[in-house]
């Protein structure tokens, strides 16, 4: 693996020459139908042949950023932490809680880090490149069912671009809409299926709707995108009017109670656990204050996510922009669409209106957000191919033909130069990256701590529970809530003094004035500052041992040498 690293790292381009190579393979198979002169048969069945397609360029263009050893956004390192967290007490609430992320988000982590060994950057980014190639294989194939097999390639080329490609770190990293939005992808795809077959008894109407109740479990504000998906499945189901009103209300009853599925057994084990407090206020009250607190307008959201996206390499905007050029020039190539078309075409409207009503209703400019359009903005771009591919059967004139191919791949085309003449920022240090140590603070809490032993961290840097592989001592990987005032913080401040005094961690990590740290800017954020009764139960039962890079560092009298006078700050390993 070093010798491979270390190839690409010597000529930079190389990287680029081989995605050259694949992307454009790719491009040609989606792109031959409009080489030939016969019409182009575009037939409605599956194409699961095509998801190796989709995962192939997802890994040549994201396959650098998986060997990067440090986070990409401190979201990535929180879940990771939880996952990690989870493996010592699997019930959620009781051993972490998650902020805005539900507990899916953090399960979901287990294989890739049961795969390689252990939680880490690594098997989290691998779960992301999986959710992502699962996410845009359920959209072609519900595409390749409703619309088209040329229509699903060619319109969803520009989205597997975008994720294949981008250099954002906020699209790269493990965020926490990659499970929601693949929940509702499988959704659209079981859910298309039934409808467009005749197929799916009641066990699979209780399945799609066990997939869409699940979907706030993994993230809360997604939650309206699977209520409006599974709607539209009723609705759509009665206007065709394929079964007796009896069987229909059973479909129905069926989609209901696997939608309820998901709440009811969350809801046990929090009754049989007796956490349902600490489920509760965290991530719905709490989330609900969350977004009301926010001093920032929704437009101002709208413009710092516009102005973090703007530069090359996001791809973001290049896609939203030439998909929408696309769109608004179909009226004046195809004026007559046909009905079903029609009904299709204004439930992704719905769909993409809705995706943005939660993407700024936080207000928060977080770019990872727009993960939420890949779903209604592939299947607006894939039912536009599918009429430019109409058009294009329709039309003898050349010249035109040309034209109307061009507009189909003008969106991939766009994204893709877009890309070009950027240097990957981590070809040609790849080789370096994948042998780097651990942080100095890292370095000293591990002189204490046993491979065992939990990590208790005052701020708002989880990234230390990644580099040490110590699981959480509280609940909170980080302590906003515990810190700012709020509501609720009296209660998050009791709930964590309980679980310190509970999990007994080896170490304690004042990380407030940490360089990276979130909570570096808030006044008097330091735990012996802002917390009375926890600088007791610190100063009491913990000792300092460092003070690194803004971090103090304290372990617990019982681990700490007697005869050990000091500690020598280690060197950086950077």
């Amino acid at each position: 693996m070093a010798a491979f690293l270390h190839w690409f790292d010597e000529s930079p381009e190389r990287y680029w020459w081989f995605v050259c190579l694949v992307f454009s393979g790719v491009s040609f198979v989606a792109l031959r139908p409009l080489l030939r002169k016969s019409c182009i048969n575009n037939s409605a069945h599956s194409d699961w042949y095509w998801g190796w397609a989709i995962l192939g360029l997802l890994l040549v263009g994201r396959w650098p950023i998986l060997f990067v050893p440090f986070e990409l956004n401190p979201d990535e390192s929180q879940l990771i932490a939880g996952a990690a967290t989870l493996r010592h007490d699997p019930i959620f609430w009781r051993s972490v809680d998650g902020g805005t992320a539900g507990p899916l988000d953090f399960y979901a982590l287990l294989p890739a880090g049961w795969l390689t060994g252990h939680d880490s950057f690594l098997s989290a980014r691998f779960t992301a490149l999986v959710l992502v190639a699962l996410t845009l294989l359920f959209i072609h194939q519900s595409v390749a069912l409703g619309v088209g097999r040329e229509a699903a390639r060619l319109g969803g080329l520009s989205a597997v671009f975008f994720e294949a490609l981008t250099l954002h770190t906020e699209f790269l990293h493990y965020s926490t809409e990659l499970v929601s939005v693949c929940l509702l992808a499988a959704a659209l795809y079981i859910g298309t299926n039934q409808l467009l077959t005749g197929t799916g008894d009641s066990i699979g109407r209780f399945f799609l709707g066990l997939l869409l109740g699940a979907v706030p479990f993994a993230k809360l504000q997604a939650a309206p995108l699977a209520v409006l998906l599974g709607l539209a499945f009723m609705m759509a189901q009665k206007r065709l009017q394929t079964q007796a009103p009896s069987r229909l209300t059973q479909q129905w009853s069926a989609l209901i109670a696997g939608a309820a599925a998901p709440g009811m057994f969350f809801g046990g084990v929090m009754w049989l656990t007796g956490e349902w407090q600490n489920a509760v206020i965290p991530y719905l009250s709490n989330n609900l204050n969350y977004i009301g607190t926010n001093p920032m307008t929704v437009m101002e959201s709208a413009a710092a996510i516009v102005r973090t996206t703007a530069g090359r390499g996001s791809l973001i905007q290049s896609w939203l922009l030439s998909g929408t050029g696309l769109l608004l020039l179909l009226p004046l190539i195809r004026r007559s669409w046909p009905r079903r078309t029609r009904w299709i075409t204004l439930f992704c409207a719905v769909f993409l209106i809705v995706a943005f009503i939660c993407i700024f209703i936080p207000r928060r400019p977080f770019p990872h957000y727009l993960q939420l359009l890949v779903i209604p903005w592939t299947l607006l771009l894939c039912l536009a191919t599918g009429q430019l591919l109409e058009a294009w059967n329709d039309s003898r004139n050349p010249a035109v033909k040309i034209l109307l191919a061009s507009a189909a791949v003008v969106s991939a085309a766009t994204v893709f130069y877009d890309r070009t003449g950027i240097v990957h920022p981590v070809i040609g240090t790849l080789s370096a990256t994948r042998v780097q140590g651990r942080t100095p603070v890292a370095g000293i809490v591990l002189r204490y701590a046993r491979e065992a032993d939990a990590l208790a961290i005052w701020g708002w840097m989880p990234q230390f529970f990644v580099e040490t592989r110590l699981r959480q001592a509280t609940r909170s990987a980080t302590t906003t809530n515990e810190i700012v005032p709020g509501p609720y913080r009296e209660f998050f401040r009791q709930r964590y003094l309980t679980d310190l005094r509970r999990s007994q961690p080896s170490v304690f990590i004042d990380a407030i004035r940490t360089q990276n740290g979130r909570l570096r800017d808030q006044p008097h954020a330091a735990y012996d500052e802002n917390f009375s009764a926890l600088a007791a139960f610190v100063q009491t039962r913990y000792r300092q041992v460092a003070e690194v890079e803004g971090a103090r560092i304290y372990v617990r009298k019982d681990r700490f040498d007697s005869q050990e006078k000091s500690i020598a700050t280690p060197s950086s390993p950077y």
